[in-house]
């Protein structure tokens, strides 16, 4: 018999069953960051709003290091002149690389990619977000680095495939101890923790990774 016009069905909605397990990952290999600096950002926004300047500043290896790191406490950069201020600090890298890292893993655990980025998140640890206009307020979710940095330099190919120097921050020895929120009606605790331990070894974090065919950022998961 059809529904009478006007008749209300009830829905029953399913609940959501959210599950969060804490993962430590140990660092294989040096882990390179390298956030957008406050300068470059500048640059970039002066060249879209026609201010460009017409001069090019000299390169500061110093400036250049301290500006990949992305400081904990909000710190701006530009204030840290010695490598003992930078070892007085705290560091991060994003959460949406950790997630990102495993859903390109995910074809291993036979979980489709668009099923992958639906089911989990990263808890990550809100920070203020510099901008490179004034006024402009934000944060970024991050997860804490345990290791110190030091400074690496690097020859790279850019533009026009013209050399040039790169200086940025690495740590080594390093882990990160996160939490997982994620769906246990699409995936289990232990599906979850082998997708890490599988991105760690084939996709790895921040630069010069496995999936950009590097050797940096590998890790493997270890006991929280």
């Amino acid at each position: 018999m059809a529904a009478r016009k006007g008749a209300v069905k009830a829905v029953k909605i399913t609940p959501i069953e959210i599950e969060e397990i804490v993962i430590k990952i140990l660092g294989d290999n040096p882990l390179i960051t390298h956030n957008w600096d406050h300068k470059v950002r500048r640059e970039i926004l002066d060249k879209h709003t026609g201010e460009a300047s017409t001069t090019k500043d000299k390169k500061d290896p110093f400036r250049d290091y301290v500006g990949s790191l992305y400081f904990m406490d909000g710190t701006d950069p530009g204030t840290i002149t010695t490598q003992k201020q930078v070892e007085e600090h705290g560091y991060g890298m994003p959460a949406g690389g950790l997630r990102k890292c495993a859903v390109a893993a995910c074809s291993s655990i036979e979980l489709q990619k668009v099923v992958a980025r639906e089911c989990f998140r990263i808890v990550g640890e809100a920070v203020p977000k510099a901008s490179a206009f004034p006024g402009c307020d934000g944060t970024q979710q991050l997860v804490r680095i345990d290791g110190k940095p030091r400074m690496r330099e690097d020859m790279v190919r850019v533009g026009m495939n013209r050399p040039d120097i790169r200086y940025r921050a690495e740590f080594w020895p390093w882990s990160c101890t996160f939490t997982v929120r994620f769906d246990r009606g699409v995936m289990s605790a232990t599906q979850v923790v082998n997708l890490f331990n599988r991105a760690g070894f084939g996709v790895g974090l921040c630069e010069w990774r496995p999936q950009k065919d590097g050797d940096f950022g590998t890790f493997s998961v270890g006991t929280a």
